[in-house]
């Protein structure tokens, strides 16, 4: 188990936590209401964490990881944030997730982002990136991990 491995298994650990949070569950209800796909409820919170945070880059060095219920709390996140959140509301209606790991550069893994189960495939919904929903930056390598 690398440094990686130990970062990502540290993520799926707060979403699990933040599943079974009351006020992340009435979020998630609220957010999916009146959607009846998994490609609905997948784009309905993408759109959400869109619409209503802030993407906020972290300073050099720093590698902070908080809960998702924080995340809504302060209104802004970096990449790992918005890939917990969306995993945490996705999973609470039952979406299977994973958190796809770039690098853009050969030595370092930069970037992560999660992929929903929506018509049968793992889409991209990364709310970090400037590209448009379901679609992915281009990259040098990656790792899958799941949720």
């Amino acid at each position: 188990m690398d440094e990686l491995d130990i970062k990502i298994n540290h993520i799926r650990r707060l979403i699990k936590e933040d599943m079974n949070n009351p006020s992340m569950r009435i979020l998630t209800q609220q957010i999916t209401r009146g959607y009846n796909t998994d490609l609905g409820k997948s784009r309905a919170i993408y759109n959400w964490i869109k619409q209503n945070l802030n993407y906020v880059r972290e300073d050099s060095g720093l590698d902070i990881h908080q809960k998702p219920s924080i995340t809504v709390n302060l209104g802004r996140f970096d990449c790992e944030d918005s890939a917990a959140l969306f995993a945490t509301l996705a999973g609470i209606v039952g979406i299977p997730t994973k958190l796809k790991v770039i690098r853009q550069t050969p030595n370092l893994w930069s970037h992560v982002y999660p992929l929903a189960l929506t018509n049968g495939k793992f889409l991209p919904y990364d709310n970090a990136a400037p590209v448009l929903m379901e679609k992915e930056v281009q990259y040098l390598g990656s790792r899958i991990y799941d949720v």
